[in-house]
């Protein structure tokens, strides 16, 4: 009888679980809410009131799903997807023949653009199922396109801040108080978008150019808003620049392709292209990449009409291979140290740095509005600018070349005695470069 009983109890109860609603169990693990990206490395407590994330408030810059139905769990490791070196279809070549040119369209190749410029610089897409290093070794095989080479990409040298104060003018004894600083020369930098609104460039001599044929998403205006404050910025604003009065042509040669952002060999020669045409004295490149043959001519044409490049040698690391533009001969390459004279840590090294900089805990602006630290040899490159745009303009009759060994051979020694891979010439110094 029993189990008779026991039998019509589990019947019941299978009967009832059958015309049931399903039981909802709630358990949160934190699988799929908003995740909110902090990418100032604990520089936010400086009195920041902009996120640098450009969408006006706060709302998640990421959310992370789980909806391929696995079972990986909390804490799978993340895809880091590499990022690539060079445009994987393009070559770019500059002083191509008509009968080249018209031998490579015959063959597959397209053309995608041209700069015009002397010699013309062309921008090609290499046929399907082409490797990309056959496509370049045939373009080079052709009477005119010895120099061709791969689009590189380039990209912005920032890190983020590891100290709360960076007394950088002090560090180099830059005359920020003597009329000097307040003296108008025309500055170019290519670099990422600028927001030209920010109250940092009211009443400032700024002119944003972007390039034309870019199709691609806009760069954000973080970088180059940066780097720009830190030349220009007006004096009473939060970030006083170090040239306030002078005329800076920035020309944006970025863009976005998904998560990243970048430019391109063809996109930089365009903006100094463009800027050889304008009169400037001293050009900034904070940006690194790769060495590229179209891009150092570029550089070496605008450095024949005795302008100044200034490069920052990149954050890749002490035994990182040398960055290019700053590797080249033609170019004054830039390391960043911070308030000690100390080197930054992830800074690149080796024969061709000849200057080092303040760039650990720089305040300079926002994307948006205010101020924040920043941290990278692209902050230290504009120190390098603004101080070779002081000399140029104190002593007018010095050459490109002459105000590069000036500021070498007045750099304060630093590491080991003497050149060295590691500082270059030593840390830039700026006492008594007013002409007084």
């Amino acid at each position: 009888m029993s189990d008779l009983r026991s039998l019509l109890i589990r019947v019941i109860l299978l009967v009832l679980l059958a015309v049931s609603p399903p039981l909802m169990i709630n358990v949160s693990l934190g699988l799929g809410s908003p995740a909110y990206a902090d990418d100032d490395d604990n520089d936010d407590d400086g009195g920041d009131d902009d996120d640098d994330d450009d969408d006006g408030g706060n709302a998640p810059r990421r959310v992370f799903t789980d909806d391929d139905d696995d079972d990986d769990g909390i804490g799978a490791p993340a895809v880091t997807v590499p990022q690539l070196d060079f445009a994987p279809d393009e070559i770019i070549v500059a002083g191509l023949s008509g009968p080249d040119l018209n031998q490579l369209l015959f063959e597959g190749y397209a053309l995608l653009a041209q700069l015009g410029s002397t010699p013309v610089l062309s921008r090609l897409r290499i046929p399907p199922n082409v490797p990309i290093d056959a496509a370049r070794a045939r373009v080079r095989l052709l009477g005119s396109g010895a120099s061709a080479d791969f689009n590189h990409y380039y990209r912005t040298s920032q890190s983020g801040c590891e100290r709360p104060e960076c007394p950088a003018l002090e560090l180099i004894g830059y005359p920020v108080d003597r009329i000097c600083a307040r003296t108008d020369i025309r500055i170019g930098m290519v670099d990422t978008g600028i927001n030209d609104t920010h109250e940092v460039f009211a009443e400032r001599r700024l002119t944003v150019h972007r390039i034309s044929d870019i199709a691609q998403d806009p760069s954000r205006a973080i970088h180059g808003t940066a780097v720009a404050a830190i030349l220009i910025g007006a004096p009473e604003s939060r970030s006083p620049g170090l040239l306030p009065d002078a005329t800076l042509l920035a020309v944006d040669a970025f863009y976005r392709s998904g998560a990243d952002e970048r430019a391109d060999a063809f996109s930089i020669a365009a903006g100094i292209d463009w800027l050889r045409a304008r009169d400037i004295s001293v050009l900034n490149l904070s940006l690194a990449g790769p060495s590229n043959t179209e891009l150092e001519q570029a550089i070496n044409r605008i450095a024949a009409e005795d302008v100044l490049v200034i490069a920052a040698v990149g954050n890749a690391g002490p035994r990182s291979a040398p960055a290019y533009p700053a590797a080249y001969p033609t170019t004054l390459a830039v390391t960043a140290v911070d308030a000690q004279g100390t080197i930054y840590r992830r800074a690149g090294q080796g024969n061709h740095v000849n200057l080092a900089a303040p760039g650990v805990n720089i305040w300079t602006a926002a994307s948006v509005s205010g101020a924040r630290w920043r941290t990278g040899t692209s902050f230290a490159a504009p120190f390098a600018t603004a101080a070779a745009a002081l000399v140029r303009f104190s002593w007018p009759d010095f050459t490109a070349s002459q105000v590069g060994d000036y500021l070498i051979r007045g750099a304060r020694d630093a590491g080991d005695p003497g050149f060295d891979p590691v500082f270059g010439a030593g840390i830039l110094q700026l006492n008594n470069r007013c002409g007084d």
